[in-house]
């Protein structure tokens, strides 16, 4: 992954460098980026040591990113020729769980990609637009969002739905 990120950096004439980093993989500003295969995933996240990365990195960057390469399929396909019969199903269960508990847990964002390549293009175009905004109108949609009561904005601003948020002050009133 590290050479294809170098390669894409560099076609997109993104300066990087290589300082060692005991946090996170990759980072740029406040925002740290934490790259695993789906084997290392697995393994990281049986042995507990992907929970405690993760809040390692939430404790010391403003953005953290979870990106996670390679096929369910090609993991138990790897697994199987280890003599490991557990179902594909359970195997699959327990990637979409964490993924959503990780989300929950952290709110961190997560990212998927089947192939190392589509990860490396992914981190560098990441990079390249961290700092910018959208289109106008991705603006004047992000604008609308906001409501008339800053109680409701406040609400939601800690992770409440708009629905949540006016039953709460409709209950308790701010």
């Amino acid at each position: 992954l590290e050479a294809l990120v170098k390669k894409h950096a560099e076609k997109a004439k993104i300066e990087w460098e290589i300082k060692q980093n005991l946090i996170t993989d990759y980072c740029y500003g406040q925002v740290a980026i934490e790259a695993k295969t789906m084997q290392d995933y697995f393994q990281s996240l049986q042995s507990g040591h992907l929970q405690s990365q993760l809040e390692n990195m939430d404790d010391n960057f403003n953005h953290v990113i979870l990106v996670i390469h390679g096929t369910i399929d090609k993991y138990v396909g790897q697994m199987r020729k280890r003599g490991n019969r557990t179902p594909y199903s359970r195997i699959e269960a327990m990637f979409i769980g964490s993924l959503a508990r990780f989300d929950v847990d952290c709110d961190i964002t997560i990212m998927h990609f089947d192939t190392t390549s589509a990860a490396a293009r992914w981190i560098v175009k990441r990079c390249e637009k961290d700092g910018t905004l959208g289109s106008a109108s991705t603006y004047r949609r992000m604008r609308r969002t906001t409501s008339e009561d800053l109680r409701i904005d406040g609400l939601r601003a800690m992770g409440c739905s708009e629905a949540i948020a006016k039953k709460l002050i409709a209950e308790f009133g701010s």
